[in-house]
C-alpha cells in the first residue's frame, strides 16, 4: 500500500526500452508472462488462424504462374497453409537480369532514400507482428516466444542498417568527400536486409523469399 502510493520517478539516465540504442529505435517485445497485454494479442494472432497465402517468385513486378506445392504445418499435417511455387533456374537468371538492369538507377538513389525504405520495412513487420506471428508458428512450427525473437531480429537488422547509412552519409557530408563508397555500402546493406543474402539462420530474419 505505501508503495502503490509512492510517485514514479524514473531514473533521468535509464532509457525506456525503445530508446536503449540511442540512434535508432529498439524492436518492440511482447510479454507473454502479463495476461494484461498477452490475452488480447493472442486472439489478434488467433484471428489468422484460418488465412491462406500464395506464394511465389517475383519477378520485376509479376508473380510466376506453375504448379504450386502445398504448404502444411509441420506440429499438424493436418493444417494447410497455402501453396508455394518454387522458383526454377530459369526464374533466377530473369530476376538476376532485372537487378542488373535496374543497378544504375538503384546506384544513384541517394543514401537516405535507401535508409528510409529499410526503416518503413521495419516499421511494417511492427505493425503487422500479429499475422507474421500467426504465420511462422503455423508454417514453421514455431512456438510464439521465438516467433517474437524472429520478427524482432528482422526488424533491428532494418533499423541498425538505416542508422549505418545515415552514420556514413553525415560522415561523407562532414568532410565533403564525395560519397562513393557511402552508395556501395548502402547498396550491400539494402541488399543484405531485403534480399536475405545474410549469415543469419532465421527464417524470418532472412525475409524469405518463397
Amino acid at each position: 500500500e505505501y508503495v502503490t502510493k509512492l510517485a514514479s520517478k524514473p531514473h533521468p539516465k535509464i532509457p525506456l526500452p525503445a530508446n536503449i540504442y540511442g540512434d535508432r529505435k529498439n524492436s518492440s517485445g511482447i510479454e507473454f508472462a502479463s495476461t494484461n497485454v498477452s490475452t488480447a494479442f493472442l486472439k489478434k494472432i488467433e484471428s489468422f488462424a484460418s488465412l491462406r497465402y500464395t506464394a511465389a517468385p517475383l519477378i520485376n513486378g509479376v508473380a510466376k504462374t506453375g504448379t504450386p506445392e502445398k504448404v502444411l504445418n509441420p506440429a499438424d499435417y493436418r493444417q494447410e497453409i497455402g501453396t508455394v511455387t518454387t522458383a526454377s533456374k530459369e526464374d533466377m537468371l530473369a530476376a538476376l537480369n532485372v537487378t542488373h538492369a535496374a543497378f544504375i538507377s538503384w546506384n544513384n538513389t541517394p543514401a537516405d532514400t535507401r535508409a528510409a525504405c529499410l526503416e518503413r520495412m521495419a516499421d511494417l513487420m511492427e505493425e503487422n507482428n500479429a499475422e507474421l506471428m500467426s504465420l511462422l508458428a503455423r508454417e514453421a512450427g514455431k512456438t510464439l516466444p521465438d516467433a517474437v525473437s524472429e520478427i524482432r531480429e528482422a526488424v533491428d537488422f532494418c533499423r541498425y542498417y538505416a542508422a549505418s547509412i545515415l552514420e556514413r552519409l553525415r560522415f561523407c557530408r562532414g568532410r565533403q568527400v564525395r560519397p562513393i563508397l557511402l552508395r556501395c555500402k548502402a547498396a550491400a546493406f539494402f541488399f543484405v536486409s531485403v534480399h536475405g543474402t545474410s549469415r543469419w539462420r532465421f527464417s524470418w530474419g532472412k525475409f524469405r523469399q518463397r
